[in-house]
């Protein structure tokens, strides 16, 4: 129970409310934080000195993600993996709040030409990687080609004869920095899904 209480102060973020309780020689504070969840890879921090309720950052190796947000809310508990073409190498949990914790390792193998890795290796040095956007995976499945424009400009042609045919359009093929002129009718933009999710796209009119 206050006696005499002389002053109030409240804590620069907000958190902490502290009262001068001069008649029982005593300094009291009192939590006035947030207790709702964080954003997406943060926790929330006990209503206290150390944390004041504030939000934290969730405790994870380098090279990772979070992939699921902490549950309770107010526990150092997301879960995290690997990022792409990392693999975790150490199963052991990283301490909490441990910045420099690191599980992850980047994955040995070594990319054909015109690769990136897709996936992470899990607890493996396993990494997947896929072919770049505007090549395919080769007949031997041990590299990347380059995707023909000829095939490119053809199915673009065919997804959008229904509007277009009959003027000179420069046309984006599957690869970078190649063009092609063709005739495509109106004066409408022309989009088609290509193998390898690349994408054709009108660029300008000629």
């Amino acid at each position: 129970m206050f006696r005499s209480p002389q002053g109030l102060a409240v804590s620069p973020d907000g958190a902490l409310a502290v009262i001068s309780d001069t008649g029982n020689r005593r300094i009291r504070s009192f939590g006035v934080c947030d207790n709702v969840p964080c954003v997406f890879g943060s926790w929330r921090g006990n209503c206290d000195v150390t944390y004041m309720g504030r939000c934290v950052p969730c405790t994870r190796s380098i090279n990772s993600t979070i992939t699921k947000a902490a549950e309770p809310f107010n526990q150092d508990a997301c879960q995290w993996a690997c990022s792409v073409g990392h693999w975790q190498y150490d199963r052991g949990a990283c301490t909490l709040g441990d910045r420099t914790c690191a599980r992850c390792r980047p994955c040995s193998l070594k990319l054909p030409k015109n690769a990136s890795f897709s996936t992470n290796g899990g607890f493996e040095d396993a990494c997947q990687w896929a072919c770049d956007e505007g090549f395919e995976l080769n007949a031997a499945g041990d590299g990347c080609d380059f995707i023909p424009l000829s095939r490119c400009f053809e199915s673009s042609l065919a997804e959008s004869s229904s509007f277009c045919a009959g003027q000179n359009l420069t046309v984006k093929s599957c690869a970078p920095n190649s063009q092609v002129r063709s005739p495509i009718s109106r004066n409408r933009a022309c989009r088609c899904g290509m193998p390898n999710r690349s994408v054709c796209e009108l660029v300008s009119h000629m």
